[in-house]
């Protein structure tokens, strides 16, 4: 049986460790090839995914539906976080990464509005609002910019 209460915690739960993402990729990189680590990062996903599934008996989407996830999955992890953690390894800071890729969402909806007259709701301005305050704490901390490059950010911009 479903627990309404331990559902409504998973976008919680799944910003969380989302968000940490820049914190692994930081400390992993020396030691890791970009897409190896993403490579193991997703067999622990999908480990996780299987048994919270299993849990929480959720039904298993159509074949159309898990073919659209796969593709979705697929682009956010090899563009999106491997462009990310190969300029990382080339020696971006992670926080200036961070920043960067942060303002996708920003763009996204001044795009949206501009492009397809689509409106911000309350709760998705208030998710904006807080991720312009993450985005405005990253740039008041001090960063070693020695590692930025015209690559770098190249990678960064495309994810």
């Amino acid at each position: 049986m479903r627990n309404p209460q331990l559902i409504k915690l998973v976008p919680f739960v799944f910003v969380l460790l989302w968000s940490t993402g820049f914190i692994g990729a930081r400390y992993a990189m020396p030691y890791a090839e970009p897409f190896t680590l993403l490579g193991i990062r997703m067999a622990i996903a999908a480990g996780l995914i299987a048994l919270l599934s299993t849990v929480i008996r959720t039904t298993w989407p159509s074949p159309r539906l898990a073919l659209h996830s796969a593709v979705a999955g697929i682009l956010i992890h090899a563009v999106y976080l491997g462009g990310v953690f190969a300029a990382i390894k080339l020696g971006m800071p992670a926080g200036t990464t961070a920043l960067i890729v942060g303002m996708q969402p920003l763009l996204t909806a001044m795009l949206a509005a501009v492009w397809l007259s689509e409106h911000v709701r309350l709760q998705q301005g208030i998710g904006l609002a807080l991720g312009l305050v993450g985005i405005v704490l990253v740039i008041g901390v001090p960063q070693d910019s020695s590692g930025i490059t015209g690559a770098g950010i190249v990678l960064a911009v495309c994810s």
